[in-house]
Formats: C-alpha cells, sequence, structure tokens
C-alpha cells in the first residue's frame, strides 16, 4: 500500500497542477488518460495477453493525481474499454459477474488511493510552509542581527545592574546602620572596643560596596581577560564578617518585629583558605543569611557550618523557616524570580554565578515547613608562589590628583608605608615637576581637565621611560588601557584602598 500511495504523490508531483475549472474537464482527462493506459498496455503484451491485474495502473495513477473522483471516472473506462475483450471465465454469467466486480474493485482502489494521496499532498504542502516560515523569520533575524544583539546586551546590562543594585543595598545597610548608632550614642564612642569593632565593619562594608560598583566597569571586559583574580579567602573570617554586616536585619530590624533570630556557627578543628574573593565570599553569605531571615517571619534559628571534603570546603547555611515547594525550589536559581513583595530576584542567581566562576558547586535542599539548607562548595586555595614583603625601604613619588581629598588620602596611604611624596593639583603641574625632580615612581589619576592623566603618562614616556606609572581610574579599565603608554604598569579602580595600592606598588617593585 506504501508503494502505491507513493506512486500516487509522484504521480502528482510530475505534473503541474492547474486550477480545476470544472468536473467535466477533470473527466474527459481521467477518461482519456485511461484509455491511452489501456491501449498501451495491449500494444506491449498482445491481445488477450495482458494480466488484468496491470489494467489498475492507469486507475492508480489518475487517481493519484486528480482525486479519489477522478479515479472512479477511470475505473469505469477501463471497465468498459477493456472489460469485454478480457478472458473472464468459460461462462457468460460468470464472465458478466467478474467483470462487474473487477470495475467495482478497481473504482474502490481508486477512491483509496485518490484520499492518500489527498493527504499526502496536503503534509508536503503544510511541510513547504513550515520550512518558508522558517527560512522568513531567519532571514529577518539576520537583517536584524545588530539591533538584536544590541537588545541582548542591554537585557544582560539590566540583569546585572539588578544584581549590582541588590549588593549595593546590602552593602549600604550597614554603613548607615553604624553610622546612626554612632551618632545618636555618642557615649559608643568611649568604648573604644565597640568603636573598633564598629569602624572595622563600616570599612568592610565600604570596602564591599566599592567591589560592587567596579562590576560595572568589568561589564565590557572581554572574556580573553579571563575571570575573577585567584585569591584566598579566609572562612571563619569572612562569615563572622558577614554575620556582623547582617545584623541590622536579623537582630535589630527582627527584634522591632518582635520576632528572634539565633545565628550559631560550627567550623570543624581545620578549615583551609578557599579559592575565592573575600568580597566575593561575603556577599555569597550575606545573601544567603538574608534570604534565611527572610524565610523566618516568626523566629527561627540559622546555622552556618563549615567542613573540607577532599579538595573542597563546604559552607551550609541551614534555618528552620517556612521552606519552599517544588515550584519554587525548582526556580529559585532563575534571574528575577521571587515570592518577595519587595525581592529583585538576583540573590540566589548571584550566588550560583559567583561560585561558577570559582570552579565550585551549589546545592540546595528545602522542604515546606522544615526549613531550607543551601550548601556551597568551594575549591581549597593553593599558594602559587612565595609572597615578598615590604622591606621598609621608601621611595620618592609624585602623586598627581585634580580632587583635593582623593590626592591627600593616596599620599597618606603611601606615607605610611614610609615613602617620601609630592603632591601636584593637575597634569600640567605634574608634568613640570617631574621635568625639574627625580621621581621612582608617579601615581596619577586618569581623568584630569586640560591635560590628562594619560596623555601626561605618554610625554613622561617619552622623557624618562624608565620610570613607571600607576594610573587611578573611576572608568572602566578597557577604555583606559586604550590611550596609555608602555610605561603605565598598574590601573587601579577608585575608589582606591591602601591594601590595593599597596600591593600595586610591590608589583612594579617586586624587591620592596
Amino acid at each position: 500500500m506504501r508503494s502505491v500511495v507513493a506512486a500516487g504523490g509522484v504521480a502528482r508531483l510530475l505534473f503541474v497542477r492547474q486550477p480545476k475549472k470544472n468536473a467535466l474537464v477533470v473527466l474527459l482527462v481521467a477518461v482519456g488518460f485511461s484509455v491511452v493506459g489501456i491501449a498501451a498496455l495491449y500494444l506491449v503484451g498482445g491481445t488477450g495477453k495482458v494480466n488484468p491485474g496491470f489494467l489498475i495502473l492507469p486507475v492508480l495513477l489518475v487517481s493519484g493525481y486528480f482525486g479519489p473522483l477522478s479515479g472512479i471516472a477511470a475505473a469505469l473506462a477501463v471497465g468498459l474499454g477493456a472489460g469485454p475483450w478480457m478472458p473472464l471465465g468459460p461462462e457468460e454469467s460468470q464472465a458478466f459477474a467478474d467483470w462487474a466486480l473487477r470495475i467495482v474493485l478497481y473504482a474502490a482502489a481508486g477512491v483509496l488511493v485518490g484520499l492518500l494521496s489527498a493527504r499526502l499532498q496536503q503534509v508536503a504542502e503544510r511541510e513547504v510552509q513550515e520550512r518558508e516560515a522558517r527560512l522568513s523569520r531567519a532571514t529577518e533575524l539576520l537583517q536584524h542581527t545588530p539591533e538584536a544583539l544590541q537588545q541582548e546586551r542591554l537585557k544582560a546590562l539590566g540583569q546585572m545592574a539588578s544584581g549590582v543594585v541588590h549588593d549595593l543595598n546590602n552593602a549600604l545597610t550597614p554603613i548607615q546602620g553604624y553610622c546612626d548608632l554612632l551618632l545618636r550614642y555618642p557615649s559608643i564612642g568611649a568604648d573604644q572596643t565597640k568603636l573598633t569593632e564598629y569602624l572595622r565593619i563600616i570599612h568592610t562594608a565600604s570596602k564591599d560596596a566599592s567591589q560592587v560598583v567596579g562590576r560595572l566597569r568589568e561589564f565590557y571586559r572581554k572574556a580573553s581577560d579571563g575571570g575573577p583574580p585567584v585569591t584566598a579567602a579566609n572562612v571563619p573570617r569572612t562569615v563572622e564578617e558577614a554575620c556582623l554586616l547582617t545584623m541590622p536585619a536579623w537582630k535589630a530590624q527582627a527584634n522591632a518585629r518582635g520576632v528572634t533570630i539565633q545565628i550559631d556557627t560550627v567550623f570543624a578543628e581545620e578549615i583551609p583558605a578557599v579559592k575565592c574573593n573575600e568580597f566575593d565570599l561575603r556577599i555569597m553569605l550575606t545573601n544567603l543569611i538574608l534570604n534565611a531571615v527572610d524565610a523566618m517571619p516568626q523566629s527561627g534559628r540559622i546555622v552556618i557550618s563549615a567542613s573540607r571534603k577532599e579538595d573542597f570546603v563546604l559552607l551550609e547555611v541551614r534555618d528552620n523557616g517556612v521552606g519552599m515547594d517544588t515550584e519554587t525550589r525548582a526556580r529559585c536559581l532563575e534571574p528575577f524570580f521571587t515570592t518577595k513583595p519587595n525581592g529583585t530576584g538576583m540573590g540566589l542567581p548571584l550566588v550560583k554565578g559567583t561560585i561558577d566562576q570559582y570552579g565550585g558547586f551549589l546545592e540546595l535542599a528545602s522542604e515546606i515547613g522544615k526549613g531550607s539548607t543551601v550548601t556551597i562548595g568551594l575549591p581549597v586555595y593553593r599558594q602559587p608562589a612565595e609572597e615578598k614583603g615590604h622591606s621598609g625601604q621608601g621611595l620618592r613619588i609624585l602623586v598627581i590628583d585634580d580632587d583635593t581629598e582623593v590626592r591627600r588620602l593616596v599620599a597618606a596611604y603611601l606615607e605610611m608605608d614610609n615613602h617620601v611624596v609630592v603632591q601636584a593639583a593637575n597634569g600640567a603641574e605634574g608634568f613640570q615637576l617631574f621635568e625639574e625632580d627625580r621621581f621612582d615612581l608617579v601615581v596619577s589619576d586618569g581623568a584630569m581637565p586640560q591635560l590628562s592623566g594619560y596623555d601626561m603618562a605618554r610625554q613622561m614616556g617619552k622623557l624618562r621611560p624608565e620610570v613607571p606609572v600607576i594610573m587611578l581610574t573611576g572608568f572602566a579599565e578597557p577604555f583606559l588601557r586604550e590611550h596609555v603608554s608602555g610605561n603605565v604598569r598598574e590601573v587601579l579602580p577608585k575608589p582606591i584602598a591602601y591594601e590595593d595600592l599597596h600591593n600595586a606598588i610591590l608589583r612594579v617593585f617586586p624587591a620592596l
């Protein structure tokens, strides 16, 4: 039967089908086609020598091309044209019955093949239409590729901006909270231990806020520049800092709502450092703690534990809050998915993305009414090489920045390391001092009026190429690198921290 249907389909495709203007034309064509077919068979095989079964071929071809009604007409034409001369049997009555039966069978076969062929044609036409539609969509997409790429880039920027806002709010909360306490209760300043603790928390939070903003600078960084720097994070200390940073949320704000939340930490005897930036680890723990706090509207307990398993350190944050249902647990890692009225849906996706950058993993277990457990695994840090310390020998350094407070801060950092510092308020003044005096190093802002930092560095490189320059910038690093000369050894983002500047100088002068 498949071969019969295929024959009908081939017949439909061999001819250019014209619109059926009327049934009479179709019928005449079908009958004529059948008569021609009968004559061809008789000429080939000789009268009376043709197997009657072959006479169904014209019927099948006609019905396959023109449809079931034409198949019936062809069967009648074949029967009337060939039946009387066919050797049907020894008796006339039997011959007539066989002849009539043969016409009926031919007609039935013609109807069946016509219907199947029509169906085959519909399927083929639908496939052609679908392929044409796909080709049209592909052509349209190709024509709008630049716009599509730009839309995807803007979408990615929007997602990243949401994450920046989310983490920036988390970082600013302890800064605002502890500053408010110090302003409202000046007596806290008399307790040197508590004051130092508050200042350390504010300092840590401000560094985290600086690195959050730094993500925007990294948006246009090429993939070949690599991922985050490979640094070591002290797990117990970072957990303690994350607990202190989130204390306003799980203690003060919770108590104000009449809710009591307790945080306990459990560490194994020896927890090695992990391959992760401490800022990133703090951000991850902060997100997990705040999620746990939100999951306990009626008080509860959070347990943070750490242990080592082979080459990974496992950090577990467990709460006994409301838990998640199956659907929420399946979608909680999707960006912007949230069940909170004022949530951003970026907490867990940011944690997962950060862990992936460092080659770690995340596991999540949750049950309604029993709470949630988030386990993150980070690789154990391997020391690449022995780091050299600072011998105390100072350098003569020229500091150039048009912002007075930034210039004074950088100078204070350098003076703490026993360096001799000369300050200049703009690029022109700095270059004049550079011409008149001798310096071991130049630390300069990149964007300054009149003579910019990178133009000034280019001129300095022509005058004394052996003097290195450390450039400070608030712009994206790739933008600045396009405008600096070879004597610029380091590019540091603002706001600048003491540790960052100190380590940059050690990289430029390893012998210090």
